[in-house]
């Protein structure tokens, strides 16, 4: 799945393994399987290596702004 959302040349190896793309690609998995603190993680390690891709930063925003919503829900926080 978190191949849907990575752009074709950085899973096709257009990209040496020491620029950004294992970060990009392990941000997108943890973030598909559920771990998205993980993701931003390692998302933010790609943006960091290639802070001119807009792919990576709105990616690494997306996820971000969904762990502030998540965490703002009151609603979800179990307290009685």
């Amino acid at each position: 799945m978190a191949f849907k959302y990575c752009y074709e040349a950085a899973w096709c190896g257009v990209y040496d393994v020491t620029t950004f793309y294992p970060y990009y690609i392990l941000g997108m998995s943890y973030y598909c399987s559920g771990e998205k603190a993980k993701g931003l993680g390692f998302l933010e390690i790609a943006y960091n290596k290639n802070p001119g891709d807009q792919e990576i930063k709105a990616r690494r925003d997306m996820v971000l702004n969904e762990i502030v919503t998540e965490l703002n829900n009151v609603n979800n926080i179990g307290l009685y």
